[in-house]
């Protein structure tokens, strides 16, 4: 199925949930491409030359394969479930957020990768391709493909097909990153301190399904005030992921991360949309301003004045006059 693009499609919800989404291939609002709510077994085939250096959303498709011909700049792939990709060429970042079941392949050169709350997915690519680290942060049975072949201008169809003779390179659970070396390849998984942007939540149900989250408690001079972020504020994403399907601890578990990262806020601010997210950072100062607002929140003791100090007058010196020789 060859799907053509709906020019006037110039502002979409990327990440609305609770609904079917209608299949859209169309100009997103950021100047690159959307490719949303692909489903039900269908094969799309996209030609990017109108996209080179830009950036491809792939947004809630499932059961279905997408094949991008030519080169972007940046692909995210958000909220996905049994979709293979294949793509020519990337030439700054690949991220996959939120996925299941979905493998995405990639001939020559491969950029840094980063993988975000995934589970049962991999990625394909030569062996020489992969140049870059592939970072990962709670993700569980991931998997990179790396294929020993040498054949100049191999195709991505061929480097997936061929993905069974592949040396497989599986990824730690949890926080890590594997780098390639001429020696092979090095695992590092660390625990990393996290920190929170110093905010309280509040669940609310949304009349059109899901549920909304509204800031309540903010700790003062915490990050997220020194960001902008207000009392009733209404999160809509989290790293341009939306929430409103997300259970409290979701949300939760997606604000927090390691100290020194910031968090990408979509907010809704006296119901209307904020036109832009606030970047938050991750301070790993907010134990010390935790402690510091429960100071202020204490109830004030009365000065007590200091106690007496009791004066001792020295002791007597006895004289003894001295011997007669």
């Amino acid at each position: 199925v060859k799907m053509s693009l709906y020019s006037n499609q110039q502002d979409v919800d990327l990440y609305a949930s609770g609904k079917q989404l209608p299949p859209i291939i169309a100009p997103a609002s950021d100047g690159g491409l959307l490719v949303q709510g692909i489903q039900m077994d269908q094969n799309v085939q996209i030609n990017l030359r109108e996209w080179p250096n830009s950036k491809v959303t792939i947004n809630r498709c499932s059961r279905c394969v997408i094949r991008l011909y030519g080169s972007c700049g940046e692909i995210q792939i958000v909220s996905c479930k049994d979709v293979t990709i294949l793509i020519d060429q990337v030439t700054t970042m690949i991220s996959m957020v939120d996925c299941e079941m979905s493998s995405f392949a990639i001939a020559g050169d491969v950029p840094p990768i980063k993988l975000q709350r995934l589970q049962s997915c991999n990625v394909v690519a030569t062996w020489d391709g992969l140049k870059e680290p592939v970072e990962t942060h709670t993700c569980k049975s991931i998997n990179v493909y790396a294929l020993h072949d040498t054949t100049p201008n191999i195709s991505v169809d061929e480097v997936y097909n061929q993905r069974d003779t592949a040396e497989v390179v599986d990824i730690l659970d949890g926080i890590g990153l594997i780098q390639k070396s001429p020696v092979g390849w090095h695992r590092y998984q660390h625990l990393v301190r996290k920190a929170g942007i110093g905010i309280s939540l509040q669940q609310v149900n949304d009349p059109r399904g899901g549920s909304k989250y509204r800031v309540g408690d903010l700790l003062p001079n915490a990050p997220a005030v020194l960001s902008g972020v207000q009392q009733g504020d209404t999160i809509l994403t989290v790293d341009d992921v939306e929430v409103s399907s997300w259970s409290p601890a979701m949300v939760n578990e997606a604000i927090l991360g390691p100290i020194g990262t910031w968090c990408k806020l979509g907010l809704e601010r006296n119901e209307q949309p904020l036109p832009a997210p606030i970047m938050v950072l991750r301070s790993h100062e907010l134990r010390v301003l935790k402690h510091a607002a429960e100071q202020r929140s204490a109830p004030a003791t009365s000065p007590q004045p200091p106690a007496p100090v009791s004066y001792q007058a020295p002791a007597p010196v006895s004289y003894q006059p001295p011997s007669p020789p």
